[in-house]
């Protein structure tokens, strides 16, 4: 607007200097909006560093869970495929002993409990519902 008032005619310096004050300030305008879109893809460089960075801590989060679980459940499934073994070995023997076969089915239920017990414990992590659980017979 107020470059309409310099301009008087034709190559004068109010013509001159109207050019001059436009150059500078779309000049001007030109360097603001570079610094501010520099500032900003910074901004979103150190977004997407730092979301990258908690992603990466909720995978390894999730991966010690993960290990924890299968630790928990691998011991009692362990414990059962032994006491199973147990059980058919001293049904086995002539005569059969049915004292060891007693005691190995116990230990069986015991490592399923104990299975449940851990399955029970991971749902409780996460908010579930309750459920009914194994109970022996």
């Amino acid at each position: 607007v107020s470059n309409v008032f310099l301009i008087s005619a034709r190559f004068t310096f109010g013509w001159y200097a109207s050019r001059l004050f436009a150059i500078a300030t779309s000049t001007i305008l030109l360097a603001v909006l570079i610094q501010e879109t520099v500032v900003l893809y910074g901004r979103i460089a150190r977004s997407n560093a730092m979301l990258q960075r908690e992603q990466k801590n909720k995978l390894l989060n999730l991966e010690v869970l993960a290990s924890a679980i299968r630790h928990e459940v691998a011991q009692p499934l362990g414990a059962l495929g032994l006491n199973a073994q147990t059980v058919e070995l001293c049904l086995k023997q002539l005569p059969a002993d049915l004292n060891c076969a007693r005691e190995a089915a116990q230990d069986i239920l015991t490592a399923s409990h104990r299975v449940d017990e851990v399955l029970a414990d991971v749902q409780g992590l996460f908010g579930k519902a309750k459920t009914t659980r194994f109970r022996s017979i």
